[in-house]
């Protein structure tokens, strides 16, 4: 293979990930109909009551279409790559096998929350793909670009595009999404030290299985990757919520503004229209205004000169000085 080619493919897990889902997108999009693709798509109400187990699974490596495929496949290239640099081909191929069933795990647990959540069918690899996206933002200090056009600090770009995406794509999963977020937190913090492969085990596995006969395999790095501590998650979850609150008022008081601005445009429109609706006056109506400032009048005279101010005449009075 060209030397250029080969830089331009991912890593080893990576590169299998991609080739799993493609393969199955293959098959489902040719001899899948939809009464059939929704025996493998997650339901929480089958998974917890009728122990259909295997949807956690399944569900992760189906796709609603090819745009949805190429979309995940497009982060999944990404993202791996750079975490396959970071943990290693062995940590890594570990930890989407975890996060592709403790994903669609959580997501169950949630929707016990709510029953509208519990009838729903989901699929994608979206939930495995925001857990790999704490891990990997989590663990850098530079900033992220939402959609090109809005930057967020890494460590709030797995939450600003968990809303993000919700708002632009409502009908997607938001428990699926959710779902890998927390999972990722888990492994961030280390919760799930025992699931994964230690350096030292890595490290063999290096030696003894693959490296010695794939030139796409990455070994594990010498230190143990970037984690949190557990004792951490309590005060980063306190500065998120800051954070959220900060916002929340800033976003009260923008929308607070907004009315009082709309409201007095508004009030300005309605003068201008009511200015520009009147009649054109004579001089005399100015002159009989002046007048009536000056001299006080009774209720009938009052009467009486506003009928003359509009043209009109008193039945009976055939002069302008009669007084009733």
């Amino acid at each position: 293979m060209p030397p250029f080619l080969r830089r331009s493919v991912p890593p080893l897990a990576t590169c299998v990930a991609i080739g799993i889902n493609v393969a199955v997108a293959v098959v489902q999009f040719s001899v899948v109909d939809t009464r059939t693709l929704r025996e493998y798509t997650l339901s929480p109400d089958a998974v917890i009551y009728r122990g259909e187990y295997y949807r956690i699974v399944t569900s992760a490596f189906l796709h609603s279409g090819a745009l949805h495929l190429g979309v995940n496949m497009a982060s999944m290239a990404t993202i791996g790559q750079s975490l396959e640099e970071r943990f290693g081909t062995a940590r890594l191929a570990a930890w989407l096998v975890v996060a592709t069933f403790l994903s669609g795990t959580v997501h169950c647990a949630i929707a016990l929350l709510d029953r509208r959540y519990m009838v729903q069918h989901s699929l994608g690899f979206s939930g495995v793909l925001f857990a790999l996206i704490v891990g990997e933002s989590w663990r850098s200090t530079a900033s992220r670009s939402l959609f090109g056009m809005v930057v967020v600090p890494a460590r709030f770009y797995p939450l600003a595009a968990l809303v993000a995406i919700q708002v632009v794509l409502p009908n997607v999963s938001f428990l699926g999404h959710l779902g890998g977020l927390l999972a990722g937190a888990l492994e961030y913090y280390g919760l799930l030290s025992c699931l994964l492969p230690s350096p030292a085990l890595s490290a063999r596995l290096d030696a003894r299985v693959v490296a010695s006969c794939d030139p796409y395999y990455v070994p594990a790095p010498s230190e143990a990757p970037e984690t949190g501590r557990p004792a951490d998650a309590l005060r980063d979850a306190w500065r998120l919520a800051r954070h959220l609150i900060s916002f929340a008022a800033s976003f009260v008081g923008l929308a607070a503004c907004a009315t009082r601005v709309s409201t007095a445009c508004a009030r300005t429109c309605a003068t201008r229209r009511h200015v520009g609706g009147q009649q054109p006056r004579d001089d005399d109506d100015d002159d009989d205004e002046d007048l009536e400032a000056r001299v006080p009048m009774m209720p009938q005279e009052k009467t009486i000169s506003s009928s003359k101010k509009r043209g009109e005449t008193e039945p009976g009075a055939h002069t302008p000085t009669i007084s009733i």
